[in-house]
């Protein structure tokens, strides 16, 4: 099942994110696990936080990746990695919005804080 918007009603702090890809202009990110829904959105109640699903960030032309690297015991961090990709040229007429997760990346292991400039965002439910 994949819903369209409700962005603000999910929150991504207790997140496990995993791999993610682009396939042209959409990103595609696997939220392992920690994904909690409130408000009114339509998966309220379908999606546990123990429940994997997919973030998909439609007609993505900005990513900026800050990774504060953990050490080794997961006691601390070891520095820190920014990632900026410029995806696209904004089409003209196309509205953006800036959407912003965080969490734990799983490869490499850091708190993840994301900033994703896309015109639109979709969140898909994975059968087990």
């Amino acid at each position: 099942m994949i819903t369209e918007n409700y962005f603000e009603d999910l929150h991504f702090t207790e997140c496990n994110i995993g791999e993610f890809s682009f396939s042209d202009k959409d990103l595609y990110v696997n939220i392992d696990s920690g994904l909690y829904i409130f408000g009114e959105h339509p998966l309220k109640g379908i999606i546990q936080p123990s429940d994997s699903c997919i973030a998909i960030f439609k007609n993505v032309i900005y990513s900026h990746r800050i990774l504060a690297l953990y050490s080794e015991d997961r006691k601390g961090f070891t520095g820190e990695k920014i990632v900026d990709k410029n995806i696209a040229q904004p089409s003209e007429g196309q509205n953006y919005k800036r959407f912003s997760i965080e969490g734990v990346s799983k490869n490499p292991p850091a708190w993840l804080t994301w900033d994703i400039d896309a015109a639109s965002f979709m969140l898909e439910t994975i059968s087990s």
